[in-house]
């Protein structure tokens, strides 16, 4: 068999597979970050002392795969952090960067992982947004893997 013959099995092969991988739907860059405009209250559970604290998510700007507002924490001395926050095609993250007013006890910069379930969905006729909390220095997605290897619980919803 020469070379030009091969040539077109391999494109009469491709073309009865379906075709080329560029008339597959490409996964999108994020997930929808437009839902999570507004404000969500719920609660905040520390896994290493079981306290729970109210906290309310307020986000305030989304753009493209990113958003951004304030967490205010009522019960630490009406903290408040500036958060911001992005997607990936799986999951919705956040971070408090700084701290604009309060408890300087509040531990910054680490990583909240949620997941975003309809109104429909959690029963409750509005959007839930939940998961945890991970510390600076940990990496949610890489082993060592402990009983609990985050710092927080939480679950939003939203107002």
């Amino acid at each position: 068999m020469n070379a030009r013959t091969v040539l077109v099995l391999a494109l009469v092969w491709c073309g009865a597979c379906g075709g080329s991988a560029d008339d597959e739907d490409p996964k999108p860059a994020c997930l929808d970050v437009t839902p999570l405009l507004g404000t969500w209250e719920g609660n905040y559970m520390q896994v290493s002392t079981l306290h729970s604290y109210p906290m309310i998510l307020e986000v305030q700007k989304v753009k493209d795969c990113t958003c951004s507002g304030v967490v205010r924490w009522p019960t630490l001395s009406n903290s408040i952090t500036a958060m911001e926050g992005y997607a990936d095609n799986q999951y919705y993250y956040f971070t408090e960067a700084t701290l604009l007013q309060g408890s300087s006890t509040l531990i910054l910069k680490g990583t909240y992982v949620a997941t975003l379930l309809s109104g429909q969905a959690t029963g409750l006729g509005k959007d839930q947004l939940g998961g945890n909390w991970y510390f600076p220095d940990q990496n949610p997605f890489k082993p060592p893997y402990t009983a609990y290897p985050h710092g927080g619980i939480y679950t939003v919803v939203k107002k």
